[in-house]
């Protein structure tokens, strides 16, 4: 298991106010499917410790002591909408609201998402619990070490780079792609980069570059498996679709993470954290928006994808191309079934 060090590294965290109460359960739950699924790879324990889920779930307050406080909800009309808006953003979004005066959030959330803001509308309950379209039959057999599994890494922030760290401590050799052009944005929060990152190969690849990307290429012709936390266009606009990664390389599994499922209508949404927990309705249960103390939805969604992943590794043979979204992996809690 990954060593979260820093902060109150021996103290058994509490959960903070306004963290949905499913959400342990659902952390716990994703913990154990991954374990089953590590046995079955390759006889490898996940922890499931309650002070390890803890952990997991409030990484960013425990290694960086100044973390932020979460971001006010604008209101809008009898709304709101969450905005995770860096400083250079703001004043497009103001500019956004001067000139589209809509009173309705869901309205101004689309109009912003085609000005590549993550703008995202507190939505009431009841909300319709999205499911991923999780291929079944993820069944595994026990195989090889995990020391011999390569995995390349190009995810940011949260929920990606804490799958891949998972894999990296179960033993894997993780090679994270982390280009100074487009650089992770947690470089700015050492602590909690070095958490989510150490024991990582790092190397720097432009994939606009023609010698970058065969450097790139080289790496997916020896991985077993590619995750990247890219909006859905990125990596077919690159010309590594999943179809064409497995061209490189056709016994190599392929993982995508995103803000929402890929069958809905804000597929193409950008969004973090945060917004997905405004979208979902869980931000408004006892009637106004409660912005996230902290943004849970990316490590429920690392903790799901890393028992995926250990599925997609045992496969033989040809693999599929799994999209596992933030919001699908709250889909319990939408539905009030946490521990299911």
């Amino acid at each position: 298991m990954a060593e979260f060090k820093g902060g109150r590294e021996s103290a058994v965290p509490e959960l903070p106010a306004g963290l949905p109460a499913g959400a342990l359960p659902l952390a716990r739950r994703y913990a154990q499917r991954a374990d089953e699924q590590g046995q079955r790879l390759c006889g490898w324990r996940v922890p499931r410790g309650e002070t390890w889920i803890r952990r997991a779930l409030l990484l960013p307050l425990l290694v960086e002591p100044d973390w932020p406080a979460p971001r006010r909800a604008w209101a809008i009309g009898d709304g709101a909408v969450h905005a995770d808006l860096i400083d250079e953003d703001v004043a497009t979004f103001e500019r956004l609201l001067e000139v589209e005066p809509t009173r309705d959030p869901e309205r101004l959330a689309e109009i912003a998402q085609t000005w590549r803001l993550p703008v995202v509308p507190y939505r009431r309950p009841p909300v319709r619990a999205e499911q991923d379209e999780i291929p079944a039959g993820l069944e595994v057999r026990r195989w090889r070490g995990a020391a011999d599994l390569r995995v390349v890494d190009l995810t940011a922030l949260w929920a990606g780079p804490l799958l891949t760290s998972l894999l990296c401590a179960a033993g894997m050799c993780v090679t994270k792609i982390d280009p100074a052009c487009r650089p992770d944005g947690f470089r700015a929060r050492p602590a909690l980069y070095r958490a989510l990152n150490s024991g990582k190969a790092v190397v720097d690849l432009d994939l606009r570059r023609t010698e970058d990307r065969g450097r790139f290429e080289a790496l997916v012709e020896r991985a077993d498996l590619v995750v990247d936390s890219f909006s859905p266009r990125v990596m077919p606009n690159f010309g590594y679709s999943p179809e064409q990664l497995r061209r490189l390389n056709p016994r190599v599994a392929t993982l995508s993470i995103t803000a929402f499922p890929a069958h809905s209508r804000e597929r193409n949404w950008l969004a973090f954290g945060g917004g997905v927990h405004a979208a979902s309705g869980l931000a408004c249960a006892h009637g106004r928006p409660e912005p996230a103390p902290v943004a849970y939805p990316d490590a429920l969604a690392g903790l799901c994808g890393f028992g995926i992943a250990l599925g997609l590794l045992a496969l033989r043979g040809e693999r599929p191309h799994v999209a596992l979204s933030l919001m699908g992996s709250l889909a319990p809690l939408i539905s009030g079934a946490p521990d299911g």
